[in-house]
């Protein structure tokens, strides 16, 4: 038995891990069939809402914690909102309790989720150290000496430009600039970091749902870029047929976390050049009509279901 602000702080935690699994369940179920509606808006939107998708189960559940335990809030709470986020015994926490089992679960899944991250950094440290050879000082961009056609940007917190000698030999002078305002665009919105720190968080759902996840922002960035590309005088014709060569040459193995310009799905890039999407407002609408359903349940439904499962453990 624990007692004390020690107590409130563990039920707390049993609170936040009990809002993140119900918000990341709701949003893993949600997903899957809306997805094929997300792909027909921009790249813009996409980023938003499946960076949003990511964040809200850890905002909602610090947010749900903090109102129904934090004492300095409950002479401001009007009775009816007292009455249905009262927690019994916030100073009490019994550790041999069901409690303990969702908060030792959730502390194992970030022990792993930490050490896969490490290790991803260890192994991006490694590769980086050798690309880095390539380049002169300070310079943003290296020709690699490689008989495979490939453009990549690389890199976290100083992303850097590789393009193979072979690829510049095999595109014309269009062609290859088109590649190096693509590429440039990656380098200035740093989509390595983001895809990497994307992925750290997919980990938190289901292996299904976080491979999809992924990709999809892979592809929205990508996509990104290549609008990008347009905008900086290229057209879009021009990219189309860019991307088409490069992929048909394209045969090397990548790093992680690096953003290719031939990496992700060519048919849908090409589309999205020649038609691109509007961004329309209808998907942050309904993403925020999702996000506030989902709080209101966590917050109001709390101690309801916390009460369901004592009961159901007692019998």
């Amino acid at each position: 038995m624990i007692l004390g602000e020690l107590a409130r702080s563990l039920n707390g935690g049993f609170i936040a891990v009990s809002t993140l699994l119900f918000c990341v369940s709701v949003l893993s179920v949600a997903y899957l069939p809306v997805a094929p509606s997300l792909r027909r808006s921009s790249a813009r939107c996409r980023e938003h809402v499946l960076w949003a998708l990511l964040l809200f189960p850890w905002l909602a559940a610090m947010l749900v914690s903090y109102l129904v335990l934090s004492p300095s809030l409950a002479p401001y709470k009007p009775d009816w909102m007292s009455a249905l986020t009262h927690w019994h015994h916030a100073e009490l926490f019994d550790t041999r309790s069901w409690h303990v089992l969702p908060l030792a679960v959730f502390a194992v899944v970030l022990v792993l989720a930490l050490i896969r991250t490490g290790l991803a950094l260890i192994r991006h440290r490694r590769s980086m150290r050798w690309f880095l050879q390539c380049l002169e000082v300070n310079a943003l961009r290296a020709e690699l000496d490689s008989q495979w056609p490939s453009a990549f940007t690389y890199g976290f917190l100083r992303p850097r430009i590789f393009v193979s000698a072979a690829l510049k030999k095999a595109l014309s002078p269009e062609e290859y600039s088109a590649v190096l305002h693509h590429e440039q665009a990656h380098l200035k919105r740093y989509d390595p970091l983001k895809k990497f720190c994307f992925a750290c968080l997919s980990h938190f759902f289901p292996s299904t749902v976080a491979q999809r996840l992924r990709a999809e922002y892979a592809l929205s960035l990508e996509q990104s870029a290549d609008m990008k590309a347009v905008a900086s005088g290229n057209e879009n014709a021009l990219i189309a047929k860019t991307l088409l060569k490069v992929y048909r040459l394209n045969r090397s193995t990548l790093p992680s976390y690096c953003c290719a310009f031939a990496e992700t799905s060519l048919e849908a890039r090409v589309r999205y050049l020649m038609a691109p999407r509007p961004d329309p407002t209808v998907h942050y609408v309904a993403a925020a009509l999702l996000f506030a359903g989902m709080l209101a349940l966590s917050l109001f439904g709390v101690d309801s279901y916390h009460h369901s499962f004592e009961r159901f453990f007692d019998h």
